[in-house]
């Protein structure tokens, strides 16, 4: 397909404006200005993606192609096709800087609003805590507009307030699909589950407490019946307890002194009273 650009309303302006065009790449910028010179020169502007690929080396196929498609959806150029399907030729006038239409969205505007969306989903995900799915729930959160994303950070303290078990909480995306920052939490499902988390912390506490009684008594009694079997005067070590020790200690063990007196004391059936 032959593709014809011919104009006589190309201005020097259009590369001007194009440079501080936030939708148009630097490539498009270049190419419209090859086309104004060639134009200024020669009278007429006709060369397919290839030929300007072939002509000047710093486009390839596809970035000659895309900035002239690039340039015609922000309105620097218009395309009219003619002919059948076998000999297609699609003519590309440029237009006059009153006649272009920008069909493209503010690239900067959407780019600093999904920024934003960014910034509030971390802080959004963060004070859920349930660390599971995260890609989908922020390609949801991103769908939402910037209101119902601020509603989403206000409305997560309520709602892990009133669910303290991490394990009993919806799923992020789920929360998000059923736009629950819009349910009411009452006053009495937030204290009810202050004072059942201050409940559990007690009964935890309690339960470590007993657990560390049982332990120490649990070490007393061992104690008791090692003294009732051995005596409760501590033996002192002789030398081949220190002997024993040191041997031990040369093969990269750690030695109890004790312990090996005990030992001791048991193979000889020895007890020490008071």
């Amino acid at each position: 397909m032959k593709t014809i650009h011919t104009s006589q309303s190309i201005r020097k302006k259009d590369e001007h404006t194009a440079a501080n065009d936030d939708n148009i790449t630097m490539a498009s910028v270049y190419l419209l200005s090859l086309i104004n010179r060639t134009i200024d020169i020669e009278g007429v502007f006709t060369m397919t993606g290839t030929e300007i690929s072939n002509k000047w080396s710093k486009f390839s196929i596809r970035t000659a192609q895309r900035s002239l498609n690039e340039l015609e959806a922000n309105g620097y150029i218009k395309t009219k096709v003619s002919g059948d399907m076998f000999n297609q030729i699609r003519e590309v006038e440029t237009l006059e800087e009153s006649d272009k239409k920008v069909v493209k969205p503010h690239v900067k505007e959407k780019s600093l609003e999904k920024r934003q969306k960014l910034e509030l989903f971390e802080k959004f995900w963060n004070k859920y805590n349930v660390k599971k799915g995260k890609k989908k729930a922020e390609d949801k959160f991103l769908k939402l507009s910037m209101s119902d994303c601020n509603k989403c950070l206000k409305a997560v303290d309520s709602y892990v307030i009133a669910t303290p078990e991490v394990k009993f909480r919806k799923h992020v995306t789920t929360w998000l699909n059923g736009e629950h920052w819009n349910d009411e939490i009452t006053i009495g499902s937030v204290v009810g589950a202050y004072n059942h988390n201050a409940q559990k912390q007690r009964e935890d506490r309690a339960a470590e407490l007993d657990r560390d009684a049982l332990l120490q008594k649990e070490k007393i009694e061992r104690l008791r019946q090692r003294f009732e079997k051995f005596g409760w005067q501590k033996p002192f070590a002789n030398h081949k307890d220190l002997t024993e020790k040191r041997r031990i200690e040369s093969n990269g063990f750690t030695a109890d002194i004790e312990e090996i007196i005990t030992k001791r004391l048991k193979r000889e059936g020895k007890q020490f009273k008071k």
